[in-house]
């Protein structure tokens, strides 16, 4: 297995809280949730496989602490939470044969990006 890159980002198509609050008000998430652990496999290995080489765990969720809060405006009226975490590109080789370019993201325990986009 060759890692290509590994970066620190954010999972954006998985929401773990929400909250919305008038303008002027402030909306406030403090909650445990359970993030998503996404892992690509290829050339017929298995998820442990790949997890093991990559040195992650292999279960399919992580909990994760939410605690997040921001004065909310007109514009910006509900806040989102989403896991933030490790982002690894890799290629797995076996049997002589390379896959492609694959990805994990491993979602960190004590880390998640909140953010209240414009309309929200």
């Amino acid at each position: 297995m060759t890692v290509l890159s590994s970066n620190d980002n954010t999972n954006f198509n998985q929401v773990l809280a929400t909250c919305s609050a008038l303008s002027g008000e402030t909306c406030s998430i403090t909650r445990s949730a359970e993030a998503t652990r996404t892992v690509d496999v290829a050339l017929g290995l298995s998820r442990a496989f790949v997890t093991a080489k990559l040195n992650i765990s292999s279960a399919s969720t992580q909990k994760v602490s939410v605690k997040c809060s921001q004065t909310m405006t007109t514009t910006h009226p509900r806040l989102y939470a989403y896991p933030a975490g490790r982002q690894i590109f890799y290629k797995i080789t076996a049997n002589g044969r390379t896959s492609g370019t694959l990805m994990a993201f491993n979602p960190d325990p004590a880390s998640v990006f909140c953010t209240a986009p414009l309309g929200g």
